[in-house]
């Protein structure tokens, strides 16, 4: 309740799971994945609050998180490995944060862990349980509806499926299962905008803030994020325990099955990794820290079992064990308290958007409260205006790079906004909104009818309503 999202992808995802809530649709194409915004649009019907609905319904999921994640640590390690790396994944900052924000990570990393899970239960013992393979592909199916993460593993999930039930019906069923979205929403992407993968095209060549890095800016990005994200002691733990694991999979002994599930988990870690240092290399600066929840989730049962493995014969193991989680994660912690800047390494803030706030109150009672707005970047602090006032959700509309020249004259178009939020320092995107008007929008930027902090407001009535 003392937080809120940092501005920018969080509160954009929170309008549009309301948005969705007050029209539900099913969506065919899209650059972002529809799985948030149906499951959290659902959470929004029930708690009409664009603020809390999507915060709350990933609050619930991150902390349901804990136990499949602790379980499947369980049967793949053991009890003590399992302990102290589920200890290390409640404390974790990031998994914190995104757990009480708006963003996707934590809903996903639920469905992935939950998937995981169920997926080892069904293909464990000889015959195939296809109640547990039907909660495998219900939750995986969710994950790839959620983020593109999953779509490079399906290959991997099917092999593990096929190397562990022999079962070529099992197999295919899980196949299709876990093909038809995929294919259907890349279907749908080429008939309606012209590329198969206009989402994953984005994110590996963003329009603002990253360009690709050399293999050691990559390196020192990535060593960075573990350092400031769950400390050194985890971080090199984690390689030794990825170290030794690899090394007990390939001198594995002759009656083990041909793919174990630890194995298995090692060549999950290696892609995901991989994954993880290949988006560096393409986004960098871009690279954010969210993006490696994921990575650093699995990697915690690796540094788990390589302490264990050196430590596991001391009698105070288990306290020695979470002394040093706490001193690891205390990196980590160092660099968030106290949440009072604007953008965080865990995306949310105490930092409450006042000057947004401000504006929303004189709308209430201003002249304009029932038409159209265009606003500028404002540091993404725009995002938060639908929050605050819902019913501007459908006709507000924020000028960037992100959004195409064409979208921005067809709002203007259509809706012909009375209104423009803007600040002094936003001239590139006014430069965007004079090319859809075919009008210098500057001329007109000398007598605001409300003004708030650094934010201006201004009537451009006469710019738009012979559009």
């Amino acid at each position: 309740m003392l937080t809120v999202d940092s501005p920018g992808d969080g509160p954009a995802h929170g309008t549009i799971a309301y948005s969705w809530s007050q029209n539900p649709v099913i969506a065919t194409y899209g650059v972002w994945l529809p799985g948030f915004m149906y499951m959290a649009g659902l959470c929004t019907m029930v708690l009409r609050n664009p603020l809390l609905g999507p915060r709350v319904f990933n609050l619930g999921l991150s902390m349901l998180t804990i136990a499949p994640f602790y379980v499947m640590v369980r049967k793949l390690y053991g009890s003590l490995q399992a302990l102290l790396s589920t200890i290390a994944l409640v404390a974790l900052p990031l998994r914190i944060g995104l757990g009480a924000s708006s963003l996707t990570e934590a809903s996903f990393i639920f469905y992935v862990v939950a998937g995981l899970l169920c997926l080892m239960l069904s293909v464990e013992d000889d015959r195939v349980s296809i109640s547990a393979l039907i909660a495998a592909m219900v939750f995986l199916v969710l994950a790839e509806m959620t983020r593109y993460e999953l779509w490079p593993l399906l290959p991997l999930i099917i092999c593990y499926v096929y190397a562990r039930s022999r079962n070529l019906w099992v197999t295919a069923s899980a196949l299709i299962a876990l093909a038809i979205f995929p294919i259907s929403w890349t279907i749908g992407n080429y008939q309606n905008l012209g590329a198969f993968f206009p989402g994953i095209d984005i994110a590996a060549h963003p329009l603002e803030g990253g360009n690709s890095v050399t293999i050691a800016k990559a390196i020192a990005i990535d060593v960075r994020f573990a350092g400031r994200l769950i400390g050194w002691p985890l971080a090199v733990g984690a390689i030794a325990g990825l170290i030794g694991e690899s090394y007990r999979a390939f001198y594995r002994k002759i009656a083990t099955p041909i793919v174990s599930d630890r194995g298995a988990y090692v060549i999950l870690v290696v892609t995901v990794w991989s994954m993880l240092f290949a988006g560096t290399l393409t986004r960098g600066a871009a690279m954010y820290t969210r993006y490696t929840l994921l990575s650093f989730t699995l990697a915690l049962p690796l540094a788990a079992v390589a302490y264990i493995d050196v430590c596991g014969r001391y009698r105070h193991r288990i306290a020695l064990g979470i002394i040093g989680i706490a001193a690891s994660l205390a990196f980590a912690y160092r660099a968030i308290y106290p949440l009072r800047a604007t953008l965080t390494p865990i995306y949310i803030t105490r930092r409450q958007p006042t000057d947004i706030i401000a504006i929303v109150r004189w709308l209430r009672t201003s002249q304009y409260r029932n038409d159209a707005i265009v606003s500028t970047k404002l540091d993404w602090d725009s995002t938060y205006l639908p929050l605050y006032a819902p019913d501007f959700s459908s006709r507000f509309f924020v000028i960037s790079v992100w959004a195409p020249e064409e979208g921005t004259r067809g709002f203007v178009k259509s809706r012909r906004p009375a209104l423009l939020i803007t600040a002094r320092a936003d001239g590139e995107q006014i430069a965007r909104l004079d090319h859809a008007l075919g009008r210098a929008v500057e001329p007109m930027m000398h007598d605001p009818v409300f003004r708030s902090g650094y934010m201006e407001v201004y009537d451009i009535t006469n710019l738009t309503a012979h559009q």
